[in-house]
Order: C-alpha cells, then structure tokens, then sequence
C-alpha cells in the first residue's frame, strides 16, 4: 500500500469520518477475544451496548475455551515473536520501514518511545522518532 494511499484512507475514514473504519489487529484478537469481538459486533450492528444480547452469550461462550489461542503463543522454540523476521534481507527490511512507516505506528507494529509499556508487536524500531 503506497503512502499517499494510506494518508488518504486513513483522512477520509478516521478524521474526516466519511465512512465508519473498526479495525482489529489478529493480535489483539487472539490476547483479548472478548473484548475484540465485542467491540467489533457493536461495530457491525451499530450499537453502543451488547450486554444481554444473544451476540455477547455467544461470544462468551465461543471464548470460554482458554487453550483456543494457545495455539499463537510463543512457541517454546524461539520465545520470540516476530521470529520469521530472518526470512527477508536487510535491503527488505529497510524498504518496509521507509515505505510503510506511518501503518507500523498506527497498527502497533513499531516500538514506541522509551518510558511507555512495552510493545509485545512492536518489530520494528524507529530511532528517529525517539526524540
């Protein structure tokens, strides 16, 4: 996604409001799947509350499973995540961060300043923005 893209849709959907934007990140799905799934169905029905709706019973119900995300923790073998990060050369990983800054830091996918908590998504680093 081009830059002038990204700045245009994110203008039109978040600041100006032409249409309604709910974003959820896989990540915060799987950390918080209650909360991610709640806010995306009052999203979908365009409603402030679902509390006592057939929505929410089966949200909780779906979600009572503790193990269901255990599958996207940190596997045993790397503790890391972002491990398949060796998988692209340096001259990718620069292209990435020059053309797709502005969507790491909206998406989380940057670490953020010093003194903030820690990122668990934040891959990749801009020292640029430490100031």
């Amino acid at each position: 996604m081009h830059k002038a893209f990204f700045d245009s849709m994110l203008n039109d959907l978040v600041v100006d409001k032409k249409n309604p934007l709910h974003v959820t990140r896989f990540e915060d799905l799987i950390a918080q799947p209650v909360t991610e799934l709640e806010q995306m169905f009052k999203f979908l029905l365009d409603i402030e509350d679902i509390e006592g709706t057939n929505v929410q019973r089966i949200i909780r119900k779906v979600t009572a499973n503790k193990d269901a995300g255990k599958v996207y923790e940190l596997k045993a073998s790397t503790k890391v995540a972002n491990s398949q990060a060796k998988r692209y050369t340096e001259a990718q990983l620069i292209k990435i961060k020059e053309d797709l800054k502005d969507m790491m830091h909206f998406f989380g996918y940057a670490n953020e300043f010093e003194g903030h908590e820690v990122n668990r998504t934040g891959f990749f680093e801009f020292p640029e923005d430490r100031d």
